[in-house]
């Protein structure tokens, strides 16, 4: 009944979840394996989808570029927390320029140019 009422709900249940298997599979002393690289890889995506879930509740309230002091910021984040949270917004709001802006830069950051240029390619219009 809650969740209706949530924004972005099903985002957030996803990383939980991830976390919680992935924790318990851990912590249990039946478990008497390594956790790998992937599963290490696994649960910080969804730890920094947790923050991207904040961020995107925050600026579903306030509007993205509103404000100076949290674009500063939000400019310290590593890339991938504000590739996360540009991309939700990207889709949600396409003509907001600040988005635009910081997403292509995001995506140089966190990935390449050369995925920045296709980014923009594709997005051209």
């Amino acid at each position: 009944m809650i969740k209706k009422y949530l924004q972005n709900h099903e985002f957030r249940e996803n990383s939980l979840k991830t976390i919680r298997d992935e924790r318990n599979k851990c912590t249990h002393t039946q478990y008497l394996g390594n956790m790998t690289k992937n599963d290490f890889e696994r649960i910080m995506d969804s730890l920094f989808d947790m923050l991207a879930f904040w961020l995107i509740e925050y600026f579903e309230k306030y509007e993205f570029g509103s404000r100076s002091d949290m674009m500063r910021a939000f400019s310290i984040l590593p890339p991938i927390i504000r590739y996360k949270v540009l991309k939700f917004l990207y889709k949600k709001y396409p003509n907001n320029i600040h988005i635009i802006d910081r997403l292509a830069m995001a995506i140089v950051k966190a990935y390449s140019i050369e995925e920045a240029n296709s980014w923009v390619e594709q997005e051209k219009n």
